[in-house]
């Protein structure tokens, strides 16, 4: 029943007087600060206020990001309602595997490359005749961000992608013309990404991520 200001203040205690004798800091007890920044319009808050800004911190994987999170047009737009899981495991593992991964695909996902079908169900069992040196890169950058990138395959995952293929062809003129051929590369590409410790993304499939601790252990 406690009420706070929007700047957190606290500003009333139900029974003040009578429960805690009017002895409560209200300035000691008002809600924490968060420090928020946004890059591209997504939002990110910060708990330490000795942390690098928000641009410094993600450093030159912006680099990378402005090719899909700008893109050849107004950028992108997270759409819910969103899924929630439990996951059993440090809260940092997850984005550890969307950074870099890529071993556990044939084997993990196999069933389900298969029923998908397409230019990725040859992954499944991760078979030798598969050209690997030639299917992929693989970038990381400091801080703990990066990502692998699926040449020509940011559709391949969805069974019914004429759509997401023509909106990519008819707007990778434009990434190419602001970013050059080595980003339209990528904008063309299927991405497992992360943004340490607990912003993952696939561009392509396109989910977004956020990994949250919920205790020490």
């Amino acid at each position: 029943g406690w009420v706070y200001g929007q700047d957190g203040s606290l500003v009333d205690v139900p029974l003040e007087s009578r429960c805690y004798h009017n002895k409560l800091d209200k300035q000691e007890l008002a809600a924490k600060s968060v420090r928020v920044e946004t890059y591209k319009g997504f939002i990110f808050g910060c708990h330490d206020p000795e942390a690098p800004s928000l641009e410094d911190y993600l450093g030159e994987f912006r680099f990378y990001l402005d090719t899909i999170w700008e893109g050849g047009g107004a950028g992108l737009e997270l759409l819910g309602p969103p899924m929630k899981s439990l996951l059993h495991c440090n809260w940092k593992v997850p984005v550890e595997n969307f950074v870099g991964d890529g071993y556990h695909v044939g084997w993990t996902h196999a069933a389900a490359l298969g029923q998908i079908g397409g230019p990725l169900a040859g992954l499944a069992g991760n078979r030798a005749d598969i050209p690997f040196d030639d299917l992929r890169l693989q970038f990381t950058t400091r801080h703990g961000h990066g990502f692998g990138v699926i040449d020509n395959a940011a559709a391949a995952i969805h069974r019914k992608g004429d759509g997401w293929n023509k909106y990519l062809e008819d707007t990778r003129g434009e990434v190419r013309r602001k970013f050059g051929a080595d980003r339209e590369r990528l904008y063309v590409g299927h991405w497992n990404g992360a943004i340490f410790p607990n912003c993952s993304f696939l561009y392509g499939t396109n989910t977004f991520k956020i990994w949250h601790p919920r205790g020490p252990h």
